[in-house]
């Protein structure tokens, strides 16, 4: 015995099953998230008795897993008639959380269905076929984990497949489990040991269909939607997803280069709107035709813009001034200079947008005079105010 803890840890003989949380207090009390995790635990204790020869402590795990294989096909794993929570929340077939309080239909780390429903199967063990019986699984199976994803590349899909499926239809389980890289199983899983384990189940004849899923329970969403918790969202303005049964929103894909939309739920990145001629955008994401830039700004700044620059001329001033909307302006404000050879409708290819135009060499000799001459005076000033200063102080010092 160890004075440091209770003499059966965290077994509540009164509810017959054991609660987390320790000492801390909570308003809503003490709770259960993961009922498989404690039937490993007391099976453990029935082993580790029979294998040191201590048959007291092998009796304990034995009972004390008889007792919460009860409590946890009472309250936990709700099947139809369950007289222990309404009808509604009992056709989530899990709990999720199990409060003394309450009772909440999600994770401490997520509200995911695969999590809600996964936390219940592992780790995997022969404790876990005394609480799961096929019966339950394959009502588990039918209304409600058929219809998630269940991608081969989820380590959730290694624990619902032999969780659940596999122990009611190991073939249906064993097939799927076969195509599954190693990598591709949860933590606490080989791919060995579950090919194993669905290859020993009882014998099974399969006969089950994927019903369609009740009001809150998992939906098998479009294309152009991802699922958050029971229902399902549209992708958002600036992304597409042409999947259906999408688990999470990094399903739906940016809308490429050149493209927006502010339009949300599309199914193809074609259905994304093309930025207009002439422009130019390297933004993905985009929302908002603001951010095609137009290639008047630069010709250069983007390849694009090199296939609709004009034949010949080119925009100069004797100044750093904007030429603003209006092509017949620029195309006055041009040949004012002398130097443009372009022609009002070469003017008129150009959008109304803000374009800066180009120094001349002669702006550049001209803007350099005006500095040798704004630095002479300034000079000039400067010895000026020494010799008055000058005069000033002559007398004091004679």
């Amino acid at each position: 015995q160890d004075s440091h803890f209770p003499q059966f840890r965290s077994f509540d003989w009164f509810d017959l099953h054991s609660w987390s949380r320790g000492v801390i207090p909570s308003a809503d009390g003490k709770d259960q998230e993961s009922t498989s995790e404690e039937l490993n635990l007391h099976f453990g204790i029935h082993l580790w008795g029979k294998e040191t020869g201590r048959k007291s402590l092998q009796q304990l795990g034995a009972t004390m897993l008889a007792m919460a294989t009860t409590t946890v096909q009472e309250f936990f794993l709700m099947t139809e008639g369950n007289p222990h929570h309404p009808a509604d929340y009992a056709r989530n077939r899990a709990p999720g959380m199990l409060l003394q309080n309450k009772a909440h239909y999600a994770t401490y780390f997520g509200k995911k269905f695969e999590y809600i429903h996964g936390i219940q199967m592992l780790p995997l063990s022969p404790a876990l076929m005394l609480a799961r019986s096929p019966k339950f699984n394959k009502l588990e199976w039918s209304e409600i984990l058929c219809n998630l994803p269940l991608a081969l590349t989820d380590r959730w899909t290694s624990v619902l497949l032999t969780g659940n499926l596999a122990m009611f239809d190991s073939s249906a389980a064993l097939e799927r489990l076969q195509k599954m890289h190693p990598k591709s199983m949860d933590d606490g899983l080989t791919k060995a040991y579950a090919l194993y384990w669905a290859s020993v189940q009882p014998a099974s004849d399969g006969n089950w269909t994927c019903g369609q899923p009740f009001f809150h329970g998992p939906r098998v969403c479009p294309a152009g939607h991802y699922r958050a918790g029971a229902g399902c969202l549209k992708c958002p303005a600036g992304t597409w997803n042409n999947l259906t049964n999408q688990t999470n929103r990094t399903a739906c894909q940016a809308c490429g280069a050149g493209r927006y939309s502010s339009q949300a739920g599309l199914t193809s990145n074609e259905a994304c709107q093309s930025c207009p001629p002439d422009t130019w955008s390297t933004a993905l994401a985009a929302q908002l035709q603001d951010t095609c830039i137009p290639c008047a700004r630069d010709r250069n700044a983007h390849p694009s813009c090199q296939k609709g620059q004009p034949a010949s001329g080119s925009y100069t001033t004797t100044s750093t001034s904007i030429a603003m909307a209006g092509s017949t302006s620029r195309a006055s404000i041009a040949a004012s200079t002398g130097r443009a050879s372009i022609t009002t409708k070469q003017a008129e290819r150009f959008p109304s947008e803000p374009v800066m135009l180009v120094k001349t060499r002669e702006s550049s000799r001209g803007q350099s005079a005006i500095t040798v001459l704004m630095v002479a005076a300034l000079l000039w000033s400067v010895c000026g105010g020494l010799i008055a200063s000058f005069r000033l102080l002559t007398p004091a010092l004679t």
